[in-house]
This record gives structure tokens, sequence and C-alpha cells, in this order.
């Protein structure tokens, strides 16, 4: 084994090690912190339906509830690490955080069919580093293992087509498409990726045509154990199950819902911007070369754009058209190709200054990446931050949905109603566990939160009605015949505490800027 890996490549063994490292930092960085407020909500989601699937493995639910919705791979290994490690917090932050060392070695692996070593080993490293990568690498969401399936696909594909080999690899890119379909729906879109790709390419001839059946085919039948887990679930509760998909597919959100909060936080925070102008220079290049190569040789030649430009293209159509107010992780799905045009944009633009200044070129394009690194992993510190990842004040992250579940667990009688806050409402479920009915616990949102819905919910308790309230909050608490109950310890911010102090804001956004915490009323007006 010892003289397998030294026969590896420099690069190659640089790139594993990178994904073994990022890897144990994010389980280290894991074990700090809970489930919190920054999407919290989804973590604590897919980690009870990955804990349903232990009592019940073919059927997504939890709470009472039937969770159609949500693909079931990724729930799945969040359950085999359940059974592997025990019910926990790391071990439900565990698959995607392996997923994510994965997509390092998947985005190099594909770096190396589309550019040569050294970019797809400066892609790869600039990927390890992106603040959506490094926060959402390690949370319970689906994004991260789909991204790394898809860019595993994507390698294998391209390679297939490449090479005189290309059977087996097309057979293994039309496998993991069909995971990532499992992981989540938009994978789909990688079919229109390779096909715009083969299309602009002018790949037409037979050979290309018995390939690109061999990777349907393949696909087909990898995606034959999907079709019968969705139709096992939906003979089992065909109403639930299709409203459960209609409103997934066309009622969850507006078109072009949340395009600000994706330009100013997916993307310039969490792509960030010196990585972005790189990401510009190397599509740049690519659609310039693109277009000189067929004006030399017509339209014949195997010239079009990288399948990363289509890639871009047409995932970034969707993630803006379709990502709903909040959900700027969406953006993740960008993140391999933004990293491997950066590392191109980086070599191409050290080419051009460096007979400006006295230094070689590979002086230069080693200072460029440099700085590009420092920049993007400052906006991790701040990202971490934000999300009750990590604050240095707390030497960890958040733990106040822990520390409220907990109460409610030990404290609150089970024939009580407890009202959380929607996005603190699945991590408080999700700590509670089996010591309070989790159907008992109801979310609301803080505007929705008056004294109707409050005398709503004391009408139809069997039991006393607590209500589980951010502080601060952007509102006042509605009702004045309430006692508080317990409060958490807050979430103290550190770098960002010097923003919160000059920003005020009557919204969700004070949030994030304010050391916080969760503070509980029993009503009592509630026998």
């Amino acid at each position: 084994m010892w003289e397998r890996w030294r026969s590896l490549e420099r690069e190659t063994r640089l790139v594993v090690g990178l994904a073994v490292g990022f890897v144990a930092f994010r389980v280290l960085v894991a074990s700090l912190s809970g489930f919190g407020f920054h999407q919290g909500w989804n973590e604590g989601h897919y980690a009870l339906i990955a804990r349903g699937f232990l009592d019940h493995s073919l059927v997504p639910r939890y709470a009472g509830r039937y969770v159609y919705s949500v693909p079931p791979l990724f729930p799945y290994t969040v359950a085999a690490s359940y059974l592997a490690f025990g019910t926990s917090v790391v071990a439900a932050r565990l698959p995607s955080i392996l997923a994510t060392g994965g997509l390092i070695v998947a985005t190099y692996a594909l770096g190396r069919e589309l550019f040569d070593r050294r970019t797809a080993l400066v892609g790869s490293a600039l990927l390890a580093v992106l603040p959506f990568v490094q926060l959402y690498g390690g949370r319970v969401q689906t994004d991260m293992l789909m991204t790394a399936l898809l860019t595993a696909s994507l390698a294998a594909i391209v390679r297939g087509y490449d090479r005189a080999d290309g059977t087996r690899w097309l057979v293994a890119g039309g496998g993991l498409f069909a995971a990532a379909v499992a992981a989540k729906q938009p994978s789909l879109l990688l079919a229109g990726v390779v096909i715009a790709w083969l299309v602009a390419d002018g790949r037409f001839d037979r050979e290309t045509i018995n390939r690109t059946g061999v990777l349907i085919g393949a696909s087909a039948v990898f995606l034959l154990p999907v079709a019968a887990w969705l139709a096992f679930n939906y003979s089992l509760n065909p109403t639930t199950f299709v409203t459960d998909w209609r409103h997934e597919l066309f009622s969850r959100t507006s078109p072009f819902a949340n395009v600000r909060l994706l330009l100013a936080i997916g993307l310039s925070l969490g792509a960030t911007p010196l990585v972005l102008a790189g990401a510009a220079v190397g599509v740049w290049e690519d659609v310039t070369a693109s277009i000189r190569e067929l004006q030399r040789q017509g339209l014949g030649a195997h010239a079009g754009p990288s399948p990363l430009t289509w890639w871009l293209l047409l995932f970034g159509a969707f993630v803006f058209y379709r990502t709903p107010q909040g959900h700027q992780y969406y953006a993740l799905v960008l993140m391999p190709p933004l990293a491997l045009f950066a590392a191109r944009g980086l070599t191409v633009t050290a080419e051009r200054f460096a007979p400006a200044v006295p230094r070689p070129r590979q002086v230069v394009h080693l200072v460029l990446v440099a700085v590009v690194v420092l920049s993007a992993l400052s906006g991790t510190v701040v990202l971490f931050e934000l999300s009750g990842e990590f604050s240095a004040a707390e030497g960890g992250g958040s733990h106040v949905a822990a520390d409220a579940g907990e109460f409610v667990g030990d404290e609150v009688p089970e024939n009580a109603t407890v009202l959380v806050e929607s996005g603190y409402s699945r991590p408080v479920m999700w700590y509670v566990r089996g010591e309070f009915p989790l159907a008992n616990v109801s979310p609301y949102g803080v505007p929705g939160l008056d004294e109707e819905r409050i005398r709503r919910a004391e009408s139809r308790s069997a039991g006393p009605v607590y209500v589980v309230y951010p502080d601060p909050a952007w509102a006042a608490f509605p009702a004045e015949n309430a006692t508080v109950v317990h409060r958490t310890e807050s979430y103290d911010l550190t770098v960002m505490a010097a923003v919160g102090a000059f920003v005020q804001s009557d919204s969700k956004f004070s949030m994030y800027l304010n050391d916080r915490g969760l503070v509980i009323y029993r009503l009592n007006g509630t026998a």
C-alpha cells in the first residue's frame, strides 16, 4: 500500500492530504457546535428523518408526519452513520464532511481532465477554503453530497468520452449521476450540461452516439432503485405523496425570490470576490478560446466551451430562478466550476502580468493564489461566526437550541404544547429526543405570533402552553400573561460584535449581528 501511495503523482498526494486534513478539521469544528439558528431547521429536519429510518427503514417520517419531498440517499447515509457511531450531532454531520472530502478529490479529477494537474491542484485547494464549502461541508444538508456526486459523475463522463477505454467510465458516470439524483432533484440538470457540451463541441460521430447510449442506459439502470423507492412510498399514502411533491416542485417559492441574498451572501461571501474575479477571467478565457478555434477551424471542430461553462449557465440559471428566500446555500452547486475557473484565471493573470514585475511567473502565480486563499479564509471566519459554527468568545459554536430542547424534555409536562420559533423548531425537536412528544411541538414565525395565535394554541392544548422565543427578538413578545421559566446561555459574537454595535435592525437580520439566545415563556392563562 505504501508503494502504491509513493507511486502517485505529487499533486494527487497533496490533494488527498488536503481532503483528509479537511475532514479532520471539520469533524473537530462540528463537535464544538450544535444545531443552531442559521439553517438549523434543515439540520434538525434531515437528522430527524434519518433517525426515523432506524425504526422504519423505507418510510421517511417523524413527529407523526410523512416527509416525501426529500430524496432518500442523504438521510440513509446519516442513518448509516448513526448505526456506526451512535446518534449524535457529529454522526449526523459526518456524511457531509466525508462528502466534502470526496468533493475536493473529485474537483481535482475533473480539473485534470479539463485543464492540467497544476490548475486542478489549485482549483481543489481554492474549493477547500471557500467559506460556503467550509460551512456547509460540516452541516446536515443534502447539498454537499449532491455536489460531490455531480462533480465525480462529470469527471467520469468527460473521461469516458475522451479516453479509448471510456465505456467503464461512462458506466461509472451514469451510476454517480443516479446517486446524485437520489441525493437531490436538481442533479437532473447534469444531463443538460452534458448534452450542451457535446452539441456545442460538434460531437455527432457514431462513436459519440454509441457512448451516449451507454451513459443513458447505465443511468437508467442505476435509477431503478430510486424509482422503486418512490413507487413504494406512493403506494403507502398517495395523497400525501402527491401533495408533498406538488408543493416542492411548483409551490415552494416564487421565481427569483432570493436574488439579492444570493448575490450578497451566496456568492460575495460564500465564494468571495477574489475567487469570483478569478473565475470571471477563467470563463472569459474559455469562451474566447472557443470562439477563436471555431473561427479558425469552422463548425466541425471540437472547440466548444468547457462543460464547466455549461454547468455555470444551467445550474446558475436554476439557482437564481428557484432558490427560496433565505436559502443561499443553493449556490453550493456552483462552487466546483467557480473554483476551477478561478484557478485557471489566476494562471492566465500570472502569465499576463509576470513580464511587468521582476519575478518569475511561478512566483507571481504563487502570490496570487496565496492572496486569494487568505481572502477566502477571512470570509470563512466571518461566516462561521455569523452562522453559529464557531466564535472565539465562545471557544466553540452555538448550543442554545440544545439548551432549550433539553429544558423542554426535562421540565415541560408531556401534555403541554410548545411553540418554537420556526428556525429553531427542528433543532429543538431533535434535542427533545424521546423525552417529549414531537407532535406537541409547533413552529411559528415571529411576525405571525399574535394574541389570536396564542389563544388558539391555548384552546387546543390539553395542558399548559410554552413559547420558545428568540432573545433578542425583532418584535415584542405578544402576551402579557406569561412567565419566563428558562433563559439559555447566549451565543456571543467576537469579530462581528463590533459590526452589531453599529448596525440596528428591526428584522430577523438582527439575530445575526447580536449575541443570541432563547427565552422560554409559560403562558399563565393555561392549566
